[in-house]
């Protein structure tokens, strides 16, 4: 038989339900996992005194928008990522002026961005001003591009959360406190982990689509899975 494999691989954007920590945890210390939140805890009715969100990418993101949609204080929220990331800008009255423009000219604007930004740090300024890209914090410049795209209103939510730890990843979780890569920070007793890292992903690396015996989907257009998959088929 003649056959290929379409090899989807290269985008782990599920969960693991079955995952090893990246960090060690003391007995007695709640960590729980973005799926078990609904089982696990009833958020009206809890104890706890603080809720610890572990991750800044993705999952950790939509985890501080999520506490945030149930009612949790965003001072009672901490916020633990090794690193900022830009994510793409949702739909805006902008966005929708500059399609009536017309796309052409929005690329335009892109393109230009890219030829004159003297490094990346200034890209991202100059992208950010053409309502492309967003940040969860005026106050902290970026270091990499996350895909993932959250509207400018969920990025002004994301900015009430004033208690964010930036001391590298985590090592270790104790009854009293957080050991990362650059310090120890102390918690209450009563605190719950969300454990948001991305421990249950791997570095693929870049490879070539196409294979002697499958297909390796790629973002051959960024932000774009359908356009990509449609360009590769």
């Amino acid at each position: 038989m003649r056959k290929r494999i379409v090899d989807a691989s290269n985008f782990p954007k599920t969960f693991c339900k079955s995952v090893v920590l990246g960090f060690s945890v003391a007995k007695g210390v709640n960590v729980v996992r973005p799926f078990q939140l609904n089982t696990v805890l009833n958020l009206n009715a809890s104890g706890y005194d603080l809720f610890c969100v572990l991750g800044g990418g993705r999952a950790g993101t939509e985890m501080v928008l999520t506490l945030l949609d149930l009612g949790v204080s965003a001072e009672k929220i901490r916020w633990v990522k090794s690193r900022d990331a830009w994510m793409m800008a949702g739909p805006t009255k902008a966005a929708a002026l500059a399609r009536a423009r017309g796309r052409m000219t929005r690329q335009h604007e892109i393109l230009q961005a890219m030829a004159y930004a003297h490094d990346s740090d200034d890209l991202g300024l100059r992208l950010e001003r053409l309502g492309v890209i967003v940040r969860a914090s005026n106050s902290q410049l970026p270091t990499y591009f996350l895909p993932h795209r959250i509207t400018h209103q969920d990025a002004d939510r994301l900015r009430q959360i004033h208690h964010v730890i930036r001391k590298g990843h985590v090592h270790a979780i104790s009854e009293i406190g957080i050991l990362l890569s650059h310090g120890a920070v102390p918690m209450p007793v009563h605190s719950l982990y969300l454990d948001c890292t991305g421990h249950t992903e791997s570095p693929l690396g870049t490879r070539a689509v196409f294979q002697p015996q499958s297909l390796k989907l790629a973002d051959i257009r960024l932000d774009n899975p359908c356009f990509s998959a449609a360009l590769i088929a």
